[in-house]
């Protein structure tokens, strides 16, 4: 028999809204519901539409974000999240450059809502995903339990391509589910970016 499964928790989106929204209420709208587990047979789908709205730029990340970093995706994992029933994916990250914030050497782990444990797979809306292999830019946030996450969901991961007409390392921000390309922006004027919004 089939069944449905909703849990009230909130999603990403409205955790980092509620400190976030009132400096930038006139300029961004955002539609929220909460995560429903469906059951069918053979498995679940879950689905979470978390943020629609204007897009942050690179200098509101900037400002806004704890850790801001360059690397490669070396493992990613699906779990579930301790007390809740639901899933959440653990990334691993191959710290390269550091551009704001202070972190060593060595492998950081992400953590993003949604995911895949077995037959069960949780999808949320606007959260980024990542691949082995993928090298990132990400502008980095922490969640209440002190967890790092990608700071407000999509907008602060980056695809670094490289542009071989002009020897460059372009950071690529597409939208979910689309792939639509937001943002084409070469690595090195982030890095400009970045360090003056991390200056006092």
């Amino acid at each position: 028999m089939n069944r449905v499964l909703v849990t009230p928790r909130q999603t990403e989106a409205r955790r980092w809204y509620h400190g976030w929204a009132s400096a930038h209420a006139a300029r961004f709208s955002l539609s929220l519901w909460t995560l429903a587990l469906v059951v069918w047979p053979g498995g679940i789908a879950a689905q979470v539409s978390a943020v629609r709205g204007l897009v942050l730029t690179v200098p509101e990340l900037a400002r806004s974000a704890e850790l801001v970093v360059v690397g490669e995706v070396v493992d990613t994992r699906g779990e579930w999240d301790g007390t809740r029933p639901t899933i959440i994916t653990r990334i691993d990250f191959r710290v390269d450059q550091v551009l704001k914030g202070h972190t060593g050497p060595g492998i950081l782990q992400l953590v993003q809502p949604g995911g895949q444990v077995g037959e069960v797979v949780a999808t949320v809306a606007d959260a980024p995903s990542f691949h082995v292999g993928e090298r990132a830019l990400l502008f980095l946030s922490r969640r209440p339990d002190g967890l790092l996450r990608v700071a407000h969901l999509y907008m602060g991961k980056f695809t670094l391509e490289h542009d071989v007409a002009r020897g460059l390392a372009i950071a690529v921000r597409r939208l979910p589910g689309s792939g639509e390309v937001l943002d084409r922006i070469p690595l090195d004027e982030i890095r400009r970016i970045v360090g003056g919004a991390a200056r006092p």
